[in-house]
């Protein structure tokens, strides 16, 4: 019984050891503390406009996804500008309703 026991403790470590040095081999990734912003009581228009454009351009990573004037993700037209994305669904697969396609691409 101790040796089964031994085996297992054994193969425990031994795997645990493993992932310990596969996980060191791994590159650590380093990032920047994210800077704060405060803002007081008396801030200005323009103040309010460089700290929203700070964080949509920097701090937030906004400009990731979204654009200027755009919505992300954009449903009301494509990338080719045609149409709503309920005008267009259709036309994915064939054979397949508007519906059925919308329920399925978000199941």
């Amino acid at each position: 019984m101790w040796v089964t026991n031994a085996k297992v403790v054994a193969i425990v470590l031994g795997t645990l050891a493993l992932y310990t040095l596969i996980a060191n081999k791994i590159p650590q990734v380093q990032s920047e503390v994210p800077q704060t912003l405060t803002l007081g009581a008396n801030v200005t228009s323009e103040q309010l406009v460089a700290a929203g454009e700070k964080v949509f351009n920097g701090i937030g990573g906004c400009t990731t996804c979204h654009g200027l004037g755009t919505r992300a993700p954009n449903l009301l037209t494509d990338e080719q500008g045609t149409g709503p994305i309920g005008a267009r669904c259709g036309k994915r697969e064939a054979g397949k309703s508007c519906k059925q396609y919308l329920y399925e691409s978000l199941d």
